[in-house]
């Protein structure tokens, strides 16, 4: 399970600065297989684009190829709006392929990570 929670600002034409937060939480949870991973996100706002609000969600795969390399192939969902902020009716879907590169940079030797969680800060002694 994680979190997300920031804040972004943007230089609006005639309304000054405008500053909306953003978050999400999303998980990670095992299949039918070890290297089979599902994962799942809600999330509201983005912090490339300041006056998106609307919640969005995302889920697909994760197949952890190695301690090293993971693929991810991921498919997305959220209402479009328009200028205003006003919901059309209609909605946006994507696709998405992704690598994730694991590794442990807070680990004496910076030996490679663990597809399943890096040790990081938090190894227990």
């Amino acid at each position: 399970l994680h979190t997300n929670l920031g804040f972004t600002g943007s230089r609006t034409g005639t309304a000054g600065e405008l500053i909306r937060p953003y978050g999400g939480v999303g998980a990670e949870f095992a299949l039918w297989a070890y290297e089979w991973r599902g994962v799942a996100e809600v999330f509201t706002g983005d912090p490339f684009d300041p006056l998106r609000t609307d919640i969005s969600s995302q889920f697909g795969l994760r197949w952890l190829h190695s301690n090293l390399f993971n693929f991810d192939l991921i498919a997305g969902w959220q209402p479009e709006v328009n200028d205003r902020l006003e919901r059309t009716g209609r909605d946006e879907f994507w696709v998405q392929a992704g690598v994730r590169i694991t590794f442990d940079a807070f680990v004496p030797g910076g030996r490679r990570g663990r597809a399943t969680g890096g040790d990081g800060l938090f190894r227990r002694r």
